[in-house]
C-alpha cells in the first residue's frame, strides 16, 4: 500500500543518545516587521535580535540550505488579542513560538518524493535538504518536507538521515513515494561553534 502524502513539518520525537525525550523547549519570538508565516513544524533560525532585553531571541523562518538551524516550532502562545482561532503565526505580526531545548533532537518529517524517492539501503547518514515553507492555514501545520532529490554525501545540507520511520504503512524505498523518515539538523546553531546566527 502507498504511503500517505500528509506533510506536517517537522515534529520532535526522540533524542540521538536514547535518553529519554522529555519535551523542554525553549521561548523564541517572531519580529512584528518580518513579513513570513510561520507553522507548528516550521524550521527557524536565529536573526541576532531579542525581545525584552535580551531575554527572548528572535527567529525567523528558515529556508533551503540554511545553515544554523535553531529547531522546528512546536507550538505557539495563543493570541491574547484579536483571532483566537490563528492556529500559526501570521505574517507581520509580533509572536511566541516554542522550539525544542535539545540541540540533538530527532525529528519525524515526510519526504516530497519530487525527483526520486529517499531509499533506506542507500542513503541513511547522508544529509538532504528541506523545500521551502507554504504552510496550512486552516490546521496551522507546516507543509516543509525533505527534498527527497537532494540526499547526499556532503556537509554542506542542513539536515542528517537517520532512519525511515517504523510504522505500518511506512515504506522508505526508491519505488515508495512520500515516506516519513527520522532526521536530526546536521548545522544546528546551539552546537555551532563560529555563533548561532
Amino acid at each position: 500500500m502507498a504511503n500517505t502524502d500528509s506533510p506536517r513539518g517537522f515534529r520532535p520525537v526522540d533524542n540521538q543518545f536514547g535518553g529519554e525525550y522529555t519535551g523542554r523547549r525553549i521561548k523564541v519570538a517572531f519580529d512584528a516587521a518580518d513579513a513570513t508565516a510561520a507553522f507548528n513544524g516550521s524550521l527557524v533560525k536565529y536573526t541576532g535580535a531579542s525581545l525584552e532585553d535580551g531575554k527572548i531571541p528572535v527567529v525567523t523562518l528558515a529556508a533551503p540550505s540554511d545553515v544554523r538551524i535553531a529547531g522546528a516550532i512546536m507550538d505557539f502562545e495563543p493570541e491574547r488579542d484579536g483571532d483566537w482561532t490563528t492556529y500559526y503565526r501570521k505574517a507581520s505580526t509580533q509572536k511566541i513560538a516554542y522550539i525544542p531545548a535539545d540541540p540533538k533532537c530527532l525529528y519525524q518529517v515526510q519526504e516530497d518524493s519530487d525527483g526520486g524517492n529517499i531509499d533506506v539501503t542507500t542513503e541513511i547518514g547522508n544529509n538532504v535538504d528541506f523545500t521551502a515553507e507554504v504552510g496550512d492555514t486552516v490546521r496551522g501545520f507546516s507543509t516543509m518536507e525533505l527534498a527527497s532529490s537532494t540526499a547526499a554525501n556532503t556537509a554542506a545540507l542542513p539536515l542528517r538521515l537517520h532512519s525511515v520511520v517504523e510504522v505500518e504503512k511506512n515504506s522508505g524505498s526508491s519505488t515508495d513515494s512520500n515516506a516519513t523518515w527520522i532526521v536530526s539538523i546536521n548545522q544546528v546553531a546551539e552546537l555551532d561553534t563560529t555563533g548561532s546566527n
